[in-house]
């Protein structure tokens, strides 16, 4: 991709910067090797592994990295939970859209295009489904 848009570096990295970048970031590398070979050994379980790794990277950034402190991490906090508030709200909605259209049967009874898909899901002003119409049915 480099050569294809024609990016330059302005200098390669010698090998004592190699090194150096390798010793730097081994702490933040060792994560996925804790946390999997905590698995696989049976030492925890996947979700004693996720609580593993949230500590292990809290240890890592504030003790070793000193990325943040205590007073940083009552924001840190607030930003994961928004976070996973919003990733919560759209896997809800799909998980009701889904629900919706298995509870329809239309996977097995309709074959939607992009012209009809509208009408298929439109709401009547009493709150019922429209009844499709002999054009929104194939087979």
């Amino acid at each position: 991709m480099a050569r294809k848009h024609d990016w330059r570096i302005a200098q390669k990295a010698s090998l004592s910067q190699l090194i150096q970048t390798g010793k730097d970031g081994i702490w933040a590398l060792l994560l996925p090797f804790i946390v999997l070979g905590g698995i696989y050994s049976g030492v925890f379980t996947p979700t004693e592994a996720a609580a593993v790794s949230v500590v292990y990277a809290l240890f890592v950034e504030m003790v070793i990295y000193k990325e943040f402190g205590i007073r940083d991490l009552t924001e840190v906090c607030r930003e994961a939970a928004v976070l996973s508030a919003c990733l919560l709200f759209i896997l809800s909605c799909a998980m009701t859209f889904i629900w919706l259209l298995t509870a329809e049967q239309i996977p097995t009874s309709w074959r939607i295009s992009s012209s009809n898909i509208l009408t298929a899901l439109d709401v009547s002003a009493h709150g019922q489904p429209v009844v499709p119409d002999s054009g929104m049915l194939h087979g």
